[in-house]
């Protein structure tokens, strides 16, 4: 299948009865005292919490109609994963980020509970197959005798090992290892904010080479890297692509100015919510 065309961007966490949820932030307040990290909250717990802080995505009304509008609302309302599968529109993909705190970012935010590093990627994938099943079932007996129409699906995230226990676990969705590459100057109010706290002592996410070397020796499809970095050095987007992989860039600013380059370099960009995959078929004229 084709990654062409948009994908809507949803961060992925699971609460401490292993559901995995749409949240983009490490923490969420509490009665006004207290940051509670999603891993130390059930599901309910999780709900009732978004409820009263106005966090939580209204599936019912006021649904999102829009590419832009889901883009805006995943990237900072709470909805759980499997419901995600089932409201978002078939049309558009869906760009899967698995937010894993590394032990040094749990002792720095006080994060007092984390899962298993197997037991997280396998409760998200499973959440995954299950619903994509129950979808592709449910189309087959709504149209007899059609090809369902299937989602498309990216994988990626900012801890190493996450993306190697994605790539082996299952053989069907691209998988992208994101990466600020030694840039930790980003706000702390951005809506990726859970993301882009890397652990700095890891040579894995400290460079370019770093990234493109785990991505390349763990058979990933790509990497998914920092604009400002190709913005300033654009000769490092031809020396990615060199290794064989794709190259993807993401940004939290509105305006980033795109890096000069070759055609067929760039793979996909990320802005906004929305990551965009290159269409670099040749076009000829009538």
């Amino acid at each position: 299948m084709s990654l062409r065309g948009d994908y809507v961007h949803a961060v992925i966490q699971v609460t401490r009865d292993m559901v995995p949820v749409v949240f983009s932030r490490w923490t969420l307040p509490f009665d006004g005292a207290v940051d509670l990290g999603v891993a130390d909250l059930t599901l309910a717990q999780l709900v009732r919490i978004a409820e009263k802080e106005n966090l939580l995505h209204d599936t019912h009304h006021n649904r999102p109609t829009s590419t832009s509008e889901w883009a805006q609302s995943l990237s900072t309302r709470i909805i759980p994963l499997k419901d995600l599968l089932q409201l978002l529109p078939l049309e558009l993909g869906l760009s899967i980020e698995l937010a894993y705190p590394s032990a040094a970012l749990r002792a720095q935010l006080y994060l007092s509970r984390s899962h298993d590093l197997n037991t997280f990627v396998d409760a998200v994938l499973s959440t995954v197959y299950s619903t994509l099943a129950e979808s592709t079932s449910s189309g087959e007996r709504q149209g007899i005798g059609r090809e369902p129409q299937r989602r498309k699906l990216v994988f990626s995230s900012f801890a190493p090992d996450v993306c190697a226990a994605l790539n082996w676990k299952q053989p069907n969705y691209a998988v992208f290892f994101a990466s600020d590459c030694g840039v930790w100057n980003w706000p702390l109010d951005a809506d990726f904010s859970c993301s882009l706290q890397a652990d700095r002592s890891d040579r894995r996410c400290g460079s370019v080479a770093g990234a493109v070397d785990f991505a390349k020796s763990n058979n990933l499809l790509g990497v998914l890297v920092n604009a400002d970095i190709l913005t300033k050095v654009p000769s490092l987007m031809l020396g990615i692509k060199d290794v064989g992989i794709l190259l993807a860039m993401f940004s939290l600013r509105d305006k980033t100015e795109q890096p000069p380059q070759e055609p067929g370099v760039l793979d996909a960009v990320m802005r906004n919510g929305l990551l965009t995959f290159v269409d670099h078929t040749p076009r000829t004229g009538n």
